[in-house]
């Protein structure tokens, strides 16, 4: 489970400096939630990092306008300290995380 101040930074990192609602793993952020999701894909490099996922869509978020492609984690935030460490847009793989190594 991330902290809210995990969340914070990664609604930050992704959103910029704007007026942004903190709820739990939940961002608000004009009128759209955004859901904070673990990457628990076996194998994957980004294993236990985090991504946003868009609540109407189940989409994740590449930028703060547009959505990674069905099947991509979009931008990839580090587990500790919410930075972005990578962009996910030609890989097919699940959004929707496993149990496991996101606690």
């Amino acid at each position: 489970m991330s902290t809210p101040y995990l969340v914070h930074q990664i609604a930050l990192n992704l959103f910029g400096e704007r007026y942004i609602v903190v709820n739990g793993n939940t961002v608000q952020f004009h009128n759209h939630c955004y859901y904070v999701r673990c990457i628990d894909t076996p194998g994957h490099p980004h294993r236990g990092d985090w991504y946003l996922e868009d609540a109407n869509t189940g989409l994740a978020m590449l930028s703060d306008e547009t959505f990674a492609p069905p099947g991509h984690y979009g931008t990839i935030f580090a587990r500790q300290t919410g930075d972005i460490v990578a962009q996910d847009s030609k890989r097919a793989i699940p959004l929707k995380p496993r149990a496991g190594v996101c606690q």
